[in-house]
């Protein structure tokens, strides 16, 4: 790991109370969540 670096883990759940969810849902959710994370780590 690089010098001024931090290592973060996660552990997310994907539920609807409502139905199943197919991989396309998961993908689509996972994929706005990882979205979000990079934003979060870009310098101000």
């Amino acid at each position: 790991m690089e010098e001024g670096k931090k290592s973060l883990a996660f552990s997310l759940k994907y539920l609807d109370p409502e139905k199943t969810l197919t991989d396309e849902d998961i993908a689509k959710a996972h994929s706005k969540s990882l979205q979000f994370l990079k934003k979060k780590q870009e310098p101000y």
